[in-house]
């Protein structure tokens, strides 16, 4: 026994444990790559506010995080001014999503084989927080972000705007990749040819909470103005996709081989030739809880083209304010079906849903309210969501309480707010009548786990003294064997 307890206090002593440190920039390195260069798995460099001029920046396959500080609203006090010497950042070397960028303003970007801002190639999938990406320019794909090949960027909190691209995507460029964007805003960004704010083909996108704004394709068929999505899977939430403009198909988005669903979101004030607010060919989808409104195209399909080979199915929506030539809502050459939704205000009120061509179809799923001029609305709260734009009648069928005209969303009741709950040494953000459901300790509504002082659980301290050492160790192994 004594051999045993000697050998492992030697080891223990003798061993060594790399822990996963700071990088202070400037103060351990005057610049941001050689902080990344000496930097191991699991190392923080922390950027202090300022601008840095470099450019080709590359983890070169570490996990690693370049955070850098913020000013006092939370917005970046950290730029990184490539000065159109080359990309601001490069993943390559597979990195994943403990690979993280922070509290950055990536500009001055410019490439002429991929992105301008960020490239992102092969499997390489970083995270990226709260930064604004901002006048980079390609004469390639993907003004601000390009992804190339498996690759599964987190863009959460992110500004992607002003961005340039000679050929598509001019705020961010996707191939065979499924990015996942998080409350972010995509607005005026410039391609040359599709997807003016976002392209994406042979992948998936899930947006949420996300704005897609403003954005242009300048060529005169070049396609989907916000967002341009090609044999890809497509998932938008809480979204607003609005006044994006060009000449050919799918001011809002366009889709081609798609399957889609869009959720609780607003399409609105988009221009082009076909299709104002979606355009959709060959493609598969549900629109639900959302608002189509004031979209305007020169052709056909104010709110909506569904194109040959495509099934779209709306429910619950308001499609309101739209205009065309022909189908001031829909022009079908697929099979469009509208159900529990309100379609009025359109400038052709008479031909809302017009069928074409020897397979076109408009179905009436019921429940919908076909006028020429829009009913008293407002908003409807439904436990802790809301509908926006719904008659009091439709909303009280669904069980909702109905705020008025013109009310919205923003005046429903807050819902319960969470905070710490404290739970047999455990921490979880609960509100105050789930925690008690539990046996929780409630440490008050929006007080975090980490200001809690949550007593913790230690199984390893037999000694009690609120540490686990040697002294526990040798307490265990003194027992060792079957318990009485």
């Amino acid at each position: 026994m004594k051999t045993i307890i000697t050998a492992i206090v030697a080891g223990l002593m003798c061993g060594s444990v790399s822990l996963a440190g700071t990088i202070n920039v400037p103060g351990d390195y005057t610049s941001i790559q050689q902080a990344m260069d000496a930097a191991n798995d699991g190392d923080t460099i922390q950027v202090a506010g300022g601008v840095y001029y470099e450019d080709g920046l590359n983890p070169g396959g570490r996990s690693i995080s370049v955070v850098g500080d913020t000013n006092g609203d939370g917005t970046p006090a950290v730029t990184i001014d490539a000065q159109q010497n080359g990309v601001v950042f490069i993943f390559q070397s597979g990195e994943g999503p403990a690979t993280t960028i922070e509290n950055l303003i990536i500009r001055g970007g410019q490439s002429s084989s991929g992105g301008g801002g960020i490239d992102c190639y092969k499997n390489s999938s970083p995270t990226i927080r709260n930064c604004v990406i901002t006048d980079n320019e390609t004469e390639y794909n993907g003004g601000g972000i390009w992804c190339w090949s498996g690759c599964e960027p987190v863009i959460t909190g992110c500004t992607i705007s002003g961005n340039t691209s000679d050929e598509s995507g001019g705020g961010i460029y996707c191939y065979l990749s499924s990015p996942t964007i998080i409350d972010c805003t995509i607005s005026q960004n410039n391609a040359d040819w599709h997807g003016g704010g976002i392209h994406v083909s042979g992948g998936a996108i899930t947006l949420s909470g996300t704005e897609v704004s403003g954005n242009i394709t300048w060529n005169p068929i070049a396609e989907g103005c916000g967002l341009w999505c090609d044999d890809s899977t497509v998932s938008l939430e809480s979204c607003v996709i609005t006044g994006n403009e060009g000449n050919d198909d799918g001011g809002g988005m366009f889709m081609r081989a798609c399957t889609f669903s869009i959720d609780h979101c607003e399409v609105s004030q988009n221009s082009c030739g076909w299709g104002g607010g979606l355009f959709v060919t060959q493609s598969t989808g549900t629109v639900f809880g959302t608002a189509i409104v004031g979209n305007g195209v020169w052709n056909q399909g104010g709110a909506l083209y569904c194109g040959s080979g495509s099934t779209v199915e709306l429910n619950g929506c308001l499609i309101s304010g739209n205009c065309g030539d022909g189908g001031s809502v829909s022009q079908t050459i697929g099979t469009t079906s509208i159900g529990a939704s309100i379609v009025c205000g359109n400038c052709a009120a008479e031909d809302c849903v017009v069928p074409s061509g020897g397979s076109g179809q408009f179905v009436d799923l019921g429940g919908n309210h076909f006028v020429v001029d829009c009913p008293v609305m407002g908003a409807c709260c439904i436990g802790d969501s809301c509908l926006a734009n719904r008659i009091e009648m439709d909303c009280l069928a669904y069980g909702g309480t109905w705020l008025g005209e013109n009310s919205d969303c923003g005046q429903c009741p807050e819902p319960e707010a969470a905070g710490a709950c404290c739970v047999n040494g455990l921490c979880a953000p609960l509100t105050a009548e789930d925690c008690f459901n539990v046996e929780g300790l409630f440490a008050g509504q929006g007080v975090s786990c980490e200001d809690a002082g949550c007593p913790s659980a230690c199984p390893g301290d037999v000694s009690g003294d609120g540490q686990v050492g040697i002294v526990d160790l040798l307490t265990i192994i003194d027992g060792w064997g079957v318990c009485p």
